[in-house]
């Protein structure tokens, strides 16, 4: 029998080693100003307070949005598209990035204020610009086979939970070589936005993205010699603090001292609603092996989803992640406040 276990990590902020990594957030701390610009809608022809609105053409109950977020989603866009209450001289309104509806309701439903918003809009922006990034199938795939190429036996798992509405992404950093991400700006091209296609294909409706992220993190082999906290750090503030949507649980296994001073480093940068769901020292132990009869009794996540082998769960991955970009695409095409 195979029980995973939940162990309480106590993060030792006093540890030397995490305090010479934060050093590297000294350039990285953002001054958040409230804004609130006035509230003119510019959307006439449509009421936003409607309490009977469906809102995709397929009335798919999954794209509803409260009253409530309906609202903030245009006011996100009014300032988006009059370029007020924008920071960092970022000018969105031309960007080549275009938002979609969806887009908005996404930003929306993620955060909460205005000033929090744009300012999610603008890095999400800037990352899609500097990287190529313009939402298609094709690019999706291929920046997904990328990744794969690259960091063999990282990427585990990608799904949709249709019960629980929310977006699934397992991960392996044991098998993370962040040199290699790190050797050259194509590289790092690579790593980063192969890491973001896998968010973005798992959240395939807007419930998905209010319900958040149910990640699964393997830690176990993640050796402190080979801890590069610029490649952690860019991860964090390039992607990871920005994208839009809701966390709902990161269960990070087999944590060691590696483990645990990435998570601390990652919790001075990401959102605090995304520190609570974070819980590190999960493990699977499996009850039949008591590490003396050549089994072992610390499991991996690796063992569970690269099955038969890495290349046919590789094949399966891009798949199943074909349909979802798929998917997703069409729902930002087709979605409208």
């Amino acid at each position: 029998m195979i029980d995973s276990q939940h162990d309480e990590n106590n993060d030792d902020e006093d540890d030397p080693s995490i305090s010479t990594l934060m050093i590297l957030l000294e350039d990285e701390e953002e001054a958040m100003e409230d804004a609130s610009p006035d509230d003119e809608s510019g959307e006439s022809s449509a009421d936003p307070l409607h309490v009977d609105r469906l809102l995709s053409p397929q009335r798919d109950a999954r794209m509803e949005l409260t009253d409530q977020e309906h609202a903030f989603a245009l006011e996100i866009k009014r300032a988006v598209m009059e370029n007020t209450g924008c920071q960092d001289d970022v000018d969105l309104s031309s960007s080549a990035n275009f938002l979609t509806d969806m887009e908005y309701a996404t930003f929306a439903i993620s955060s909460d204020s205005l000033a929090e918003a744009l300012h999610r809009v603008e890095r999400m922006q800037t990352f899609r610009d500097h990287y190529g990034i313009h939402h298609s199938v094709e690019q999706g795939l291929a920046r997904l086979m990328g990744i794969q190429q690259q960091q063999p036996g990282f990427c585990l798992h990608i799904d949709s939970d249709p019960e629980a509405n929310t977006a699934v992404n397992v991960i392996d950093f044991g098998s993370y070589d962040p040199d290699l991400s790190l050797s050259s700006d194509q590289h790092w091209q690579t790593y980063i936005t192969g890491l973001y296609y896998m968010k973005y294909a798992a959240a395939l409706n807007l419930a998905s993205v209010r319900n958040g992220l149910f990640a699964m993190a393997d830690f176990g082999r993640i050796q402190v010699a080979g801890l590069h906290p610029e490649a952690w750090l860019r991860v964090f503030t390039e992607l990871m603090a920005h994208f839009p949507i809701n966390w709902h649980i990161f269960m990070a296994y087999n944590t060691g001292y590696a483990a645990t001073t990435i998570l601390a480093l990652a919790k001075r940068i990401i959102p605090w609603k995304a520190t609570r769901a974070m819980q590190a020292g999960c493990r699977i132990v499996d009850d039949q092996c008591d590490g003396t009869n050549g089994g072992n009794p610390m499991r991996h996540l690796a063992e569970f989803y690269l099955l038969p082998d890495l290349e046919t769960a590789n094949a399966n991955l891009l798949a199943r992640a074909e349909t979802m970009l798929r998917e997703r695409i069409h729902k930002e095409q087709t979605f409208r406040l």
